[in-house]
């Protein structure tokens, strides 16, 4: 009797049932929230992104695949210390904010494909790239098929960026699901699912897990109220003022604005291709 678990089978089931309950999950960013995303990245002289870069091994003659970049979260500080950079984003709203950090930082090395990495053709890539990195990008809905074209086209290191544990953010949505409907939240599958993949095929990444600290912040209750309106498909006046309530609860609200700061884990895996 086979007892063999499969847990891309799982990846993908878990990925289907997180868009019952999470109705962000299969959309693009808007021009608004990319653009806010992109102020956010770019403070303290992209602190959050240089913080990541210093996990990676690469060489100024480095060749990198940077999937689901957004406005350049890794791309632009790195572009400056590697030779060339190729980004895959599929949302107009962060391309249009990647294209802007390109022009003015005056880069001349890095490409872009507007995709989905699962509708990228390796024909697509000038492959082999030294370095592949997916950071905070892997909601695809077949794991482990992406894992491989992501292996197929690096000759070095693949570096993956995902969240070990449900994050700060998805706890609020999970809870204001479950105060507007009544029912459970289905959150996407973590990194744990992810190394098991990895395992099942025969690759042994490196892990660490570290904190992070992502701070919520809403400039007035009716734009909260708005964003998680939309999230969990709150439809009616009654959902507003049960969202609104569980708002002031759980956010603080001070001088007008609306705000969280909590700790959640993120988990860096990397290998070595032999």
């Amino acid at each position: 009797m086979n007892n063999t678990i499969d847990y891309g089978e799982i990846w993908k089931t878990m990925m289907t049932e997180s868009k019952k309950t999470n109705f962000e999950s299969d959309r693009f960013w808007t021009m608004e929230e990319a653009v806010k995303y992109d102020t956010q990245i770019k403070m303290d002289n992209w602190s959050f992104s240089r913080n990541l870069i210093k996990r990676i091994d690469f060489t100024p003659d480095s060749k990198v695949l940077d999937i689901g970049s957004g406005p350049g979260t890794l791309t632009i500080p790195l572009a400056d210390m590697v030779k060339h950079i190729t980004a895959v984003e599929p949302s107009d709203g962060m391309l249009y904010c990647l294209k802007e950090n390109i022009k003015a930082n005056g880069l001349n090395n890095v490409s872009w494909i507007q995709k989905r990495w699962e509708d990228v053709d390796i024909k697509d890539l000038d492959a082999p790239y030294d370095i592949v990195i997916a950071s905070f990008s892997l909601a695809m809905p077949d794991i482990r098929e992406a894992v491989i074209k992501m292996n197929d086209v690096s000759s070095k290191y693949v570096y993956l960026n995902w969240f070990a544990g449900m994050p700060s953010w998805e706890k609020t949505y999970a809870e204001a699901w479950r105060r507007v409907h009544g029912t459970p939240y289905n959150i996407h599958p973590q990194i744990d699912c992810i190394y098991k993949v990895l395992y099942d095929m025969g690759i042994y990444p490196n892990v660490t897990v570290y904190p992070d600290y992502w701070e919520l912040v809403y400039p007035r209750m009716e734009e909260a109220v708005t964003h998680y309106r939309r999230i969990v498909n709150a439809t009616t006046a009654e959902h507003d003022a049960i969202l609104q309530q569980y708002i002031s609860e759980a956010f603080s609200c001070e001088n007008g604005d609306v705000r969280m700061k909590e700790k959640s884990y993120t988990a860096w895996l990397w290998w070595k291709k032999s």
